[in-house]
């Protein structure tokens, strides 16, 4: 469980951020939490062709239906008093608070767009639209529109093969998870060093009726694009540009990415699970119905087959050091073949080497020989325990 004690700002109605956020927080062992009501106020309606975060389904009961199932506690906001005994609070949904609810590196929120460059409404499509970068930015909450502390700030990838509601629903998941995971951000503390801009208000209709037609150029573009932005703009201090890439894949069809990963110049097959936090590099390819959980690294040269299931942390080896030192070109590297149904187990090493179809290999195990009976291989260096 985590220590914190966590405040969510969010409205007496039903809202879908507030519940994503709150969900992401329970997946996280976040316990303590308390709900800060703020009162549903009337806006203007909007002129909408398109909705860059989900809708919230008309059933749900949002944030107050949970209160009972939970444990929650619930408190209107209507001072700075309703923050006692938090250690944080974080918004889940407000409209711009007053003076007397504002205190000071306490309350955080995370903008879909980088500040101060792109503050305001609708960032997202503003960013499309002026040809801008696509980001989230965590950041404390001051008395000024999206100009508080920034604490991080993290690029959203685009690929070729997105849809304008795919690039809205990857760059809607890292807004949630980055405020999710505000602890480990505030240790991080990586952000841009970019030009202040005013605020954007909402998106004319008629901007909106062009702004598929803009993603298709945007999304062909944004490789350069984002290379010129990190050659222009560097994080403050020491930090070097970490931002998840998803570049030249192959992928073949409902294959499911859960970022933040590193995969570029690669082939994966149908229906493909690959977890957070893995490197997959180029020329590797991956057969249909496999899952690489996170923390694995699939260097160049290695291929694995249909339906296999390499656990986390599972790292495999194309240079031996043979020599006794780099062995430099891809020729002097050798490649490793996972046939069809191998399963490998967590934190387990394999090095170049041949698995044939079926084969299990024990978590922890370091792979040197070729496993060339269908059997359950463990150990350092791993031998054949028994045959299947």
């Amino acid at each position: 469980m985590r220590k914190y004690k966590i405040g969510i700002i969010t409205y007496e109605k039903p809202h879908k951020k507030s519940l994503d956020l709150f969900f992401k927080l329970i997946e996280n062992n976040y316990t303590e939490i308390t709900l800060l009501i703020l009162p549903w106020k009337k806006f203007k309606k909007r002129n909408n062709l398109f909705f860059h975060r989900p809708k919230l389904p008309l059933k749900s009961k949002g944030l107050l239906g949970l209160k009972k199932k939970f444990n929650l506690k619930v408190r209107k906001l209507k001072s700075i008093d309703d923050y006692t005994g938090l250690d944080f609070v974080l918004i889940g949904g407000a409209y711009i608070l007053s003076p007397e609810l504002i205190k000071p590196n306490f309350i955080i929120n995370c903008h879909p767009g980088l500040i101060p460059f792109s503050r305001g409404l609708d960032a997202f499509k503003w960013s499309i639209n002026s040809r801008e970068i696509l980001g989230n930015t965590l950041h404390y909450v001051d008395e000024n529109v999206d100009l508080g502390k920034i604490i991080a700030q993290n690029i959203t990838p685009i690929l070729n093969t997105d849809t304008l509601e795919e690039a809205a629903k990857r760059h809607y998941e890292s807004e949630i998870s980055m405020l999710a995971n505000f602890e480990n951000h505030i240790r991080e503390g990586k952000y841009f060093k970019l030009p202040k801009k005013k605020p954007r208000v909402r998106m004319e209709i008629k901007k909106q009726e062009k702004l598929k037609k803009y993603f298709n150029d945007y999304k062909k573009n944004y490789t350069s694009l984002l290379k010129k932005f990190t050659n222009k703009f560097k994080y403050f201090e020491t930090y070097d540009i970490q931002a998840n890439t998803i570049k030249d894949v192959k992928f073949g069809k409902n294959c499911k990415i859960i970022e933040p990963v590193n995969i570029y110049d690669c082939e994966l097959g149908n229906n493909v699970f690959v977890g957070p936090f893995v490197e997959i590099t180029k020329g590797v390819k991956i057969g249909d119905y496999t899952r690489i959980s996170s923390h694995s690294f699939l260097c160049e040269l290695v291929t694995i087959g249909k339906r296999c299931f390499i656990a986390h942390g599972v790292m495999f080896i194309n240079d031996i050091f043979s020599s006794g030192k780099l062995g430099g070109s891809v020729k002097n590297w050798k490649q490793t073949n996972v046939e069809d149904n191998v399963l490998i187990g967590s934190n387990s090493t394999i090095l170049p080497v041949r698995i044939v179809s079926g084969c299990v290999i024990g978590a922890g195990s370091v792979v040197t020989k070729n496993c060339d009976i269908k059997g359950i291989y463990a150990g350092n260096p791993a031998k054949l325990i028994r045959k299947l």
